[in-house]
């Protein structure tokens, strides 16, 4: 009867000690919380530092690099065929540009497709910024090979003209105008624009 009422008392006891263990397990656990989805908080980052899309500085009757624009009239043609930017250490240090600007050269083609010889001097290239205006500084820079003379029937010429342009300040982007008032009816006609960047 005493080791029934032994047997008992040890089982009671071995019962409170595991209860007591496992209500201490079940304290010792944290509390679930809400956590982030993992990948957040990069996005979010990404996000922050996307820089904004670059402007739009094509107009609707621009042209591309080398398309070629021919007045009607006298037949004189002309292509804008590339932008060649320059080193300003390879440049004469009395011809270099101020600091701060990026030299530039503009290479053109020049076709006379008419029947009359035309007046190349009467021929003219400008520049301008596409994106936010600014001041074009023309160069006179070794290399160059100026619209001047008379361009004969039936015969095509390679020409280039530089300036200097402050791209940190304005954008790559430029606009190049031929204008030519050599012949009394094309003298009418819309300057073409040929739209180009700096690189």
């Amino acid at each position: 009867m005493r080791a029934r009422r032994a047997a008992a008392a040890c089982a009671a006891a071995v019962a409170l000690t595991f209860t007591a263990a496992c209500d201490d397990s079940d304290a010792a656990l944290p509390l679930p919380t809400q956590s982030q989805p993992p990948g957040d908080d990069d996005e979010a980052g990404e996000e922050e530092t996307q820089e904004p899309p670059a402007p739009d500085t094509r107009g609707q009757d621009d042209l591309d690099l080398g398309t070629t624009h021919t007045w009607e009239h006298s037949g004189l043609a002309v292509t804008v065929d590339r932008i060649e930017t320059l080193d300003p250490a390879g440049i004469e240090e009395w011809e270099r540009p101020e600091e701060g600007l990026t030299p530039f050269r503009v290479h053109v083609t020049v076709a006379n497709t008419g029947d009359a010889p035309a007046d190349l001097d009467s021929l003219a290239l400008s520049v301008a910024g596409a994106t936010s205006g600014g001041e074009v500084q023309f160069g006179m820079y070794e290399g160059d090979q100026r619209l001047t003379g008379r361009l004969a029937p039936g015969v095509s010429t390679e020409k280039s003209q530089s300036w200097a342009f402050d791209t940190g300040a304005h954008g790559a982007d430029i606009l190049i105008t031929a204008s030519y008032w050599g012949d009394d009816e094309d003298l009418w006609a819309d300057d073409p624009q040929w739209i180009g960047s700096i690189r």
